[in-house]
């Protein structure tokens, strides 16, 4: 799919609006177009709420009609994401997908944990886990990931 050309010719209406002085903020969009030769059209839900100074919740739900010469199909995404800022030097980020459709469903989950603990230098701690199960099988596929970074800035 990623060798095809992306056209983005795509056409949208979108309206929101922030309440509660700017700690939740919701917004509507309908776009439609075409990418990686597929049409889609669909709407799509933005909701993003901040209780406190470095904590937001953002949610998305987005419904995807996708329309190529083989096959018509229509894809629901989910998106939850959470982002907490510790301090001013750590921070993690939760994420959670799901993109269900006819024929599949699959679920992912990913936390980012990261940490500046020199001026230039950051040590990340990623996890990421993937489940996919064609409807009508038992057993789903399961991706993990799990990654150490480590980035420091050498002065001479």
């Amino acid at each position: 799919v990623y060798e095809k050309v992306f056209h983005n010719n795509r056409k949208f209406l979108a309206g929101g609006v922030d309440l509660l002085n700017k700690k939740l903020s919701f917004s509507l969009l309908y776009r439609e177009g075409k990418g990686y030769d597929r049409y889609f059209k669909g709407p799509m839900i933005d909701l993003i709420f901040k209780p406190m100074r470095g904590l937001a919740f953002a949610f998305s739900a987005d419904q995807v009609h996708l329309e190529n010469p083989q096959t018509k199909e229509t894809q629901t995404v989910g998106l939850n994401r959470i982002d907490y800022q510790l301090t001013n030097d750590a921070s993690i980020r939760l994420i959670f997908q799901t993109n269900l459709s006819e024929k599949t469903r699959y679920y992912s989950f990913s936390s980012l944990l990261t940490y500046r603990f020199l001026f230039g230098s950051t040590a990340y701690l990623a996890y990421n886990e993937e489940r996919s199960k064609e409807v009508g099988m038992n057993s789903p596929k399961v991706n993990r990931l799990a990654l150490l970074k480590i980035s420091y800035l050498f002065s001479f």
